[in-house]
Formats: structure tokens, C-alpha cells, sequence
């Protein structure tokens, strides 16, 4: 998922060899091997090397030929690699290429495609071609429309991607419409959700109508909202948390009050820690991360350590009773991603050890003992323990 500070608003997540696609021969062996060590230097910051490697996978892609699928996945991860790196014209075109193979592979209306014209639009927006992004995010739309398997996370993050673009251009109308089909795809899904997921988009619906000029309908929604929940609108904990929330991510994203920041944070948590924890328990941890990154940030270390590791073992627990989404188990979550980062930029790499096992118990509880990932996860903690037998 790009992030907000490097002037992204859409949201994405490029699958980096996260796909299992069989066919273990020698030469499709040998791109899984070249993939893996590329995502391996990068996690460890060694980016001149993990860019040789992307491109060597890329090249050992297409020694399986030109409509085999590891050319479009090697392309996608050079253009994540890009992106990341804040090269984002590279990333625009490697997209462009993505979606072209992709679409002459497996025809125009597929779900793979769809995935990669989300990509494609965040590669887009970064290089202010909004107009050419909004397009992408159109036709991705239209081909989840044609296809009944789609996941209900994929949809909702298509329209949750043209929301916020809508939102940002003032066209409130139809970012209320996407809004609201993606509430109703929530509220119905079969599918395990996280209820903070729901909550959020409902309170960002609210709040759009209230920027709006629909005050009338804004109260309406909130009611409804916090209607049956742990407390009525009115003054209820769970209003007042998730507004000290959004205010202290917003004041410590802008970085200029982090003392702000830090008394709102600790407001928002004991409000959500008096909830239910089935439908609060994200939000929780995404407020003990926030007021993690404050105290790193103000040098009070002990404590911000303390938080991260409280709001990864709740990310566990979600995990255990079915409240994580695959997507979000395919990769570094946020918040382990944050304290391994915690944790390196302090030289404790022993310390990564037991992070990495925890994110390795959320993958086989979220994803299975056997999906891919696992694979990519237990590669970076073998490169963890060879740099620290380099580092004796």
C-alpha cells in the first residue's frame, strides 16, 4: 500500500511474489529463487541490489516466453520496486507493459487484470494524470462487475481507490455513490470482515456528506452507525474515540503537534480498549502504532517499543479468530513491518527474530501452512540470521 506521505492518495498493494502459479520446472524454479532474493534485498534496504535482481527475474521470466504469467508478475514488481523508490515515471510505463501482457494472456475481463489497472491508476495519480487513473479504476470496476468470484475486499478497494480520488476533485456526489456501494458489499459479505473496516467507510461517508452541505444526512448515517453498538450516538465512547483518532493521525502525519498527537492518541485507546474487541480491536492497534511512532519520534523508545509489540500481539489475536484480511497477511503488515524497522534502526537485529515469527504464525492462521507467502516471509528471516553472523 503506497503511502500518503509520498503524495498517493489512492490505495494499493503491489502482490511482490506473493503468486503461486505451479509449473515448478528449472527455469520457473529459477525465477521463484531470483524473485525471492530481490524481495529479500530490498526488505534489507540493499536496493542497488535487489533493482539487479528484480531485472534478472524479469529476464528469467521471459526465458518462459512472452505470454507465460511470471513476465507480468516480474514487471509488476520492478514497477512496485520504482514506485517505492519514488521513480515513479519507470513505474508508469513497467504498469502500462503489466497490463498489456496481462490482458493478451488471459483475456480482457479477468480478475488479474482488474488487480493491475488498480496499480496501474496509482502509477497514474503519482505522476498527475488523474483523468488517465480514474479510467483505470473505471474499467477494473467493470471487470469485477462481470466476474461473480471476485473477493468482496477487492471490490470494496476498487471503490474505496475512486472515492478518494472523487473526493479529492470535490465530486462528492459520486464518492458518496462508491460509499455507499461499499458499505453495502460490507455489511452483506459472507466473508469474514474486520467490523472496523464497515465502520470506517461508514464514518467517511458522513463525513463526505457533511462536506457536502448534507448535514441532515451526515447525522442520519452516524446515527446509524453507532445505533446497536456499545453505546448510543450521542456522546457515546465509540463517536468520541474514533474522532480522537482521526485527529491525532492527522496531527501527527502533518508532524508539526506530537504532543497533540500523543494526548490524543492515548484518549482514542482508552475509549476503544472499553469496546467490544471484535469490532474495535483493529482500530486499537492501529492507535497504539500511531502513538508508537510518536514516541520514536520524541525519543521515548521504551514505551514506543512496548506499544508496537502490544498492537502486534492484538493483530495476532485478530488473526486467530478470522479477523484479518488475506490481503493483508500477504505481506509485512503495517504494524510489524514498523516495529522490525524500530528494531534495525536501533541495531537490535535479535530482536527482529521473534517479530518475524509472530508474522510468520498471522500468515499460516490468515493464508495457511502452505500458501507462498510463508516462503517469502521464512527468506527474510534466513537473510536476518546470515547478517547477523556477518555482523559477529
Amino acid at each position: 500500500m503506497m503511502s500518503k506521505a509520498m503524495g498517493i492518495s489512492l490505495l494499493l498493494v503491489f502482490f511482490c511474489g506473493a503468486v503461486s502459479l505451479g509449473g515448478a520446472d528449472e527455469q520457473s524454479t529459477e525465477f521463484q529463487k531470483t524473485l525471492r532474493a530481490a524481495l529479500a534485498a530490498e526488505q534489507a534496504g540493499h536496493r542497488a541490489d535487489a533493482e539487479k535482481l528484480f531485472w534478472a527475474a524479469f529476464a528469467e521470466a521471459k526465458k518462459l516466453g512472452p505470454d507465460d504469467p511470471h513476465v507480468a508478475i516480474a514487471l509488476n514488481d520492478l514497477a512496485g520496486f520504482y514506485f517505492k523508490s519514488e521513480e515513479t515515471s519507470k513505474a508508469l510505463e513497467l504498469m502500462k507493459l503489466v497490463v498489456a501482457a496481462t490482458e493478451q494472456r488471459a483475456g480482457p475481463v479477468h480478475a488479474r487484470v482488474a488487480t493491475y489497472l488498480d496499480n496501474l491508476a496509482v502509477s497514474y495519480e503519482s505522476n498527475n494524470q488523474d483523468a488517465e487513473a480514474e479510467k483505470c479504476l473505471e474499467q477494473a470496476r467493470e471487470i469485477q462487475d462481470h466476474l461473480p468470484d471476485v473477493p468482496s475486499w477487492e471490490r470494496v478497494l476498487i471503490l474505496k481507490n475512486l472515492a478518494e480520488l472523487h473526493e479529492r476533485q470535490h465530486r462528492y456526489a459520486e464518492c458518496e455513490a462508491e460509499l455507499s456501494d461499499a458499505v453495502e458489499i460490507l455489511k452483506n459479505s459472507s466473508e469474514t470482515y474486520n467490523q472496523s473496516e464497515l465502520l470506517r467507510v461508514e464514518h467517511w461517508l458522513a463525513t463526505v456528506h457533511r462536506m457536502d452541505g448534507n448535514e441532515a444526512e451526515s447525522e442520519r448515517l452516524l446515527d446509524d452507525v453507532y445505533d446497536g453498538t456499545d453505546a448510543g450516538r450521542d456522546g457515546s465512547p465509540a463517536a468520541a474515540s474514533l474522532g480522537r483518532l482521526q485527529q491525532a493521525d492527522d496531527e501527527r502525519r502533518a508532524g508539526k503537534d506530537l504532543v497533540s498527537a500523543d494526548a490524543h492518541y492515548r484518549q482514542a485507546i482508552a475509549g476503544l480498549e472499553k469496546l467490544s474487541p471484535r469490532n474495535y480491536s483493529g482500530m486499537t492497534a492501529h492507535a497504539m502504532k500511531g502513538l508508537a511512532e510518536v514516541c520514536a519520534a520524541e525519543g521515548r523508545d521504551e514505551e514506543a517499543e512496548d506499544l508496537f509489540k502490544r498492537a502486534l500481539a492484538m493483530e495476532e489475536e485478530m488473526a486467530l479468530h478470522g479477523r484479518v484480511p488475506r490481503a493483508a497477511a500477504r505481506s509485512l503488515t503495517p504494524i510489524s513491518h514498523d516495529l522490525l524497522e524500530f528494531y534495525r534502526d536501533h541495531g537490535r537485529l535479535a530482536d527482529m527474530e521473534p517479530v518475524y515469527q509472530q508474522v510468520l504464525e498471522i500468515q499460516k492462521k490468515v493464508l495457511g501452512p502452505d500458501d507462498d507467502v510463508l516462503a517469502r516471509t521464512e527468506l527474510e528471516l534466513a537473510r536476518l540470521h546470515q547478517e547477523e553472523g556477518e555482523n559477529e
